[in-house]
């Protein structure tokens, strides 16, 4: 497992799939997303979790 800091743009497919499945992906992308910071959890480098 490896924990990176990540873009917000990287967020965006596992947030869509958790939280919004039912509405369109750009309905995932928040106007603060660029301030925050983002971690994602890797595992075989696959992006599994993420913390902002």
């Amino acid at each position: 497992m490896e924990i990176k800091e990540i873009p917000a743009s990287e967020t965006w497919p596992l947030r869509h799939k958790v939280m919004w499945p039912n509405k369109p992906l750009d309905f995932v992308v928040l106007p603060i997303d660029e301030e925050g910071i983002h971690y994602g959890l890797f595992e075989n480098k696959i992006l599994v979790s993420v913390i902002s």
